[in-house]
Formats: structure tokens, C-alpha cells, sequence
């Protein structure tokens, strides 16, 4: 932003000092003027290249959507092995069960 408002208050700078009268003429001596305004546009087009050169970050549009889900939380759980008993009441194995807190 403030390049912009630099490159406005030169050009204005100079458009008051040219329309007042305080430039001399231009004359063409020995190729000086064409050198100079030579010099003078090269450093323009190099500033300006430079210029929008900067490292910018990337502008990322997101999409406003609905808020997440609430968060649930489980209690905590274990296993536990249990016996298995038969018809006569004998263990005939073994069980895992989860069990919750």
C-alpha cells in the first residue's frame, strides 16, 4: 500500500513541478536526455518487477460449514475373562468380556 501512495505523491510532485515551469526544455545533446530517460524506464521496469516479487503468503478461502461435532467421551473399558460352565456346573472354558467403568 505504501508503494502505491510513493508512486502517487512523486507523479503529483512532478506534475506540479512541470506545469509550473521550473523544467528547462528538453534538448538533445550528444544522446544525454536519451540515456538518462533510458536509465530512468529500466529502473522502473526492474523496480517494479521487484516489487511484485515479494514473498507473499497465499490467500486461502474456507468455506464456513457447520461447527464440528461435539466431542464424546467413553469411559474406560477393560477385558475380564470369566468361566464357562457346562449343564453339570463343571468350568468348560473361558470368556472375554468388556467391561465399562
Amino acid at each position: 500500500m505504501s508503494l502505491r501512495i510513493t508512486a502517487i505523491a512523486t507523479l503529483a510532485a512532478t506534475s506540479l513541478v512541470c506545469s509550473l515551469g521550473f523544467v528547462a526544455p528538453a534538448q538533445a545533446r550528444d544522446g544525454v536526455n536519451g540515456a538518462l530517460f533510458g536509465g530512468l524506464a529500466a529502473g522502473a521496469i526492474v523496480g517494479g518487477v521487484v516489487a511484485n516479487s515479494m514473498n507473499r503468503p497465499p490467500v486461502v478461502y474456507r468455506e464456513v460449514g457447520p461447527p464440528p461435532p461435539p466431542v464424546v467421551v467413553y469411559p474406560e473399558c477393560h477385558n475380564v475373562r470369566e468361566p464357562l460352565y457346562d449343564s453339570a456346573g463343571y468350568v468348560a472354558g473361558h470368556r472375554t468380556v468388556r467391561v465399562c467403568d
